[in-house]
Parts: C-alpha cells; sequence; structure tokens
C-alpha cells in the first residue's frame, strides 16, 4: 500500500534564511514506489562562507517505519566564493604576492566590510567603540579649556577684572574647587567606559574565533589533492600568528586611528580658533606622514612576505625532521 513520511530542515553551521530556505512538507509514496526526490533551495550569495551545513530531518511516518540512522540526513553546502570579496578572485587565484601587494589597501578594506557585516554582533559593537572613542576625545578637549580657563582666569589673582568671568562671580576659591571637579568627575565615566569596552564590546576573540572556525573547517573539507598542496605549518601558522595579526591590525586597529584622529580633530578646532595659521602644520605634516608610508609599503610587503615563507620552511624542516626521527626510532 501507499506510505508517507514528513520532513523538515534543521539549523546547523548554515542558518535558514542566510543560506538555504527553510523547507517542510509530507513525501508520499505510491504502492511499489520505492524513492521520491524533494529540493531544499539553497541561497546563492558573494558572501565568503566555508563549507557549512544543515539537516534535514524525517519523521511522522505513516503506514511504514524508518530506522533510527535514516532519521537525519547531513546536508553540506560548498561556497565557491573568495575571501574576503569576490572582487579579488584573479589575483588570489593567481597565486602572486606583486597581484595582491597592489590591491593591498583595497584587499584591507575588503576585510574590515567582511568582518564588519558576517561576524555576529561586530556591527552594533564598531559603532559603540567609535562613540565611547570620542567620548574619551571630547573630555581632551574640555581639560584644553578648562586649563586655558583658569590659567586666564581663576589663576590671575592681581587682576580684579577676572573676577566677573569666575563661575561662582567674586570667588577664587569655590570656583577652583568646581574646576577640580569639572576635571576629576568625568573619569568616574571615562573609567566605566574602558570597563564597558574591554567585558561587553571585546571583539577581537569573538574576530579571531570566526576566522579560526571557518579556516579549519574548510582544511577539513578539503580533498586529499589539495591537502597535499598546504603543508600543515601554513595551517598552523594562518590559525596562531597570522589570523590573531590580521585581526590586531586589520579590523581593531581601526578604533585606535578613530580615537587618534578624533583627539587631532580637537586639538585641530583649538588651535584654528586661537591661532588661525597654525593651519598650515595641520595639513602639511600629516600630508608628508602619508607620502612617506606610501612609498615604504611595497618594501614592507616584501620584507613581511619574506619572513612569513621563512618561518612556515623552518616549522616545515622541524615537522620533518619529527616525523623521521619517530620512523626511526619506531
Amino acid at each position: 500500500g501507499s506510505c508517507s513520511v514528513k520532513f523538515k530542515t534543521i539549523d546547523g553551521s548554515a542558518k535558514a534564511g542566510k543560506k538555504y530556505k527553510y523547507t517542510e512538507g509530507v513525501v508520499e509514496f505510491a504502492p511499489g514506489e520505492h524513492s521520491r526526490r524533494f529540493e531544499v533551495e539553497i541561497i546563492n550569495d558573494n558572501a565568503f562562507d566555508t563549507t557549512i551545513e544543515f539537516k534535514v530531518e524525517l519523521r511522522g511516518c505513516q503506514s511504514c517505519i524508518l530506522e533510527a540512522g535514516f532519521k537525519l540526513c547531513r546536508v553540506m553546502v560548498l561556497d565557491d566564493d573568495m575571501f574576503p570579496s569576490n572582487d579579488f578572485e584573479k589575483e588570489i587565484k593567481s597565486g602572486d604576492d606583486a597581484a595582491l601587494h597592489a590591491v593591498g589597501f583595497r584587499l584591507l578594506f575588503a576585510f574590515m566590510a567582511f568582518t564588519y557585516s558576517h561576524v555576529p554582533t561586530i556591527a552594533l559593537k564598531s559603532w559603540l567603540m567609535i562613540l565611547l572613542a570620542q567620548l574619551g576625545n571630547a573630555y581632551y578637549l574640555a581639560t584644553i579649556y578648562l586649563r586655558v580657563y583658569m590659567v586666564d582666569y581663576v589663576l590671575k589673582i592681581n587682576d580684579e577684572s577676572t573676577l566677573d568671568a569666575l563661575w561662582i562671580p567674586g570667588d577664587r576659591p569655590k570656583t577652583a574647587l568646581l574646576l577640580g571637579a569639572a576635571w576629576i568627575l568625568p573619569n568616574f565615566i571615562l573609567t566605566g567606559s574602558d570597563y564597558f569596552e574591554m567585558t561587553v564590546l571585546e571583539m577581537g576573540f569573538n574576530i579571531r574565533k570566526h576566522l579560526r572556525v571557518n579556516l579549519f573547517r574548510k582544511y577539513l573539507n578539503y580533498t586529499e589533492e589539495a591537502r597535499q598542496e598546504v603543508p600543515i605549518q601554513d595551517l598552523k601558522t594562518s590559525i596562531m600568528e597570522d589570523i590573531p595579526d590580521v585581526v590586531a591590525n586589520g579590523y581593531l586597529i581601526l578604533f585606535e586611528f578613530a580615537r587618534i584622529i578624533g583627539k587631532i580633530a580637537c586639538v585641530a578646532y583649538f588651535m584654528l580658533t586661537k591661532h588661525p595659521r597654525s593651519a598650515v602644520p595641520l595639513f602639511v605634516y600629516p600630508t608628508i606622514m602619508l607620502i612617506w608610508l606610501s612609498c615604504r609599503y611595497n618594501q614592507r610587503m616584501k620584507l613581511l612576505a619574506a619572513q612569513g615563507n621563512g618561518e612556515s620552511e623552518t616549522q616545515g624542516w622541524l615537522i620533518h625532521a619529527d616525523s623521521a626521527h619517530r620512523l626511526i626510532t619506531d
């Protein structure tokens, strides 16, 4: 006679709505029919992911028996996109370091965009980090004006014309106390902000974990031929050294830049309001620094590549020597 079984998809590392469409239904078998087909739609996008998976569960059998080992089916989704962006597919597949160096800054920005949009919780945390960094810069600008106010008004004890400009007119000691409070009390807020950044907004661990998990998952799904082309020491170096380095200097450094640029903007605002002619060095010095860094970029990339290759070869020889020693002793 006829029989039927229900099915539905279950999330794994692949999430419904992002990499595939949730599907459920009933498969009906006519008398004598031994196989039926149903489809689960895979969502094709341009976002890099390693080999991820979801499951299909069979349940609710009618007029048939389903063995325990056949109730779950593992479905693997093989991603064909480039990390961090398909825009650099040609350069990445070429394996030419010079081609990658030529698009170095664009590649870095693509990695930043990938981290911002694909690593969970990073987008919101990034904006909060930038806002909190400017909170410290606002306090820094305030302290500049507090110093100026203290020198120009509070400490001019022989200038009677400054009495009316005091926060408490005519009373220097109380104004000095208020000035001290205005200097000290915001530090409690800034300390709380720093604690919040270190505990709640910590991003390095999540980004490193995301990249390491994806890289290792990618390696596990390599064919034997592909694994022969990727020495194990290269995988170790990438996981233990390259990923922490690219996270620290490729994404987290953005927030230090935001802090520094905000502080420079505060100083520039103060200097330009007091001495407009100081605008010349404010623009000349950063321009000279950028020109110098751009001239050194290619040479630095070559040196870093040579260093990485040397470390990989050294580790490879050590692993080979260890394996050979074990064979001999056995």
